[in-house]
């Protein structure tokens, strides 16, 4: 379930960012030179990761939730499954905002 609350942190912590409440700063959001040198390309880009760590976390807090449920009768290793499902929903988002940021 330690997923679970991974998923919620990263829906919170991407609410601020896909709403441009975070400023342009030397210490969190999407920050490459090519972000720090535009305020409206640092909150285009950072709207998508915004967007994207909202809809990584909502489905890791639901494939959690259905994994705990169905624990006794799947037989599957939730933790592994979920650990998978963590990297592979991450990793997916991060290409997604490097492919967006080369569009802008």
């Amino acid at each position: 379930m330690r997923f679970a609350f991974v998923g919620l942190l990263f829906i919170a912590v991407g609410v601020p960012f896909y709403l441009g409440k975070v400023k342009p700063n030397s210490w969190s959001g999407f920050r490459t030179s090519k972000t720090l040198s535009d305020p409206a390309i640092w909150y285009a880009a950072n709207r998508t990761m915004g967007l994207d760590l909202m809809v990584v976390g909502a489905v890791l807090f639901v494939l959690c939730l259905a994994l705990a449920l169905t624990d006794r009768y799947s037989g599957l290793p939730v933790q592994k499954v979920s650990f998978i499902a963590f990297i592979v929903l991450s990793v997916g988002a991060v290409v997604h905002c490097f492919w967006t940021l080369s569009k802008l």
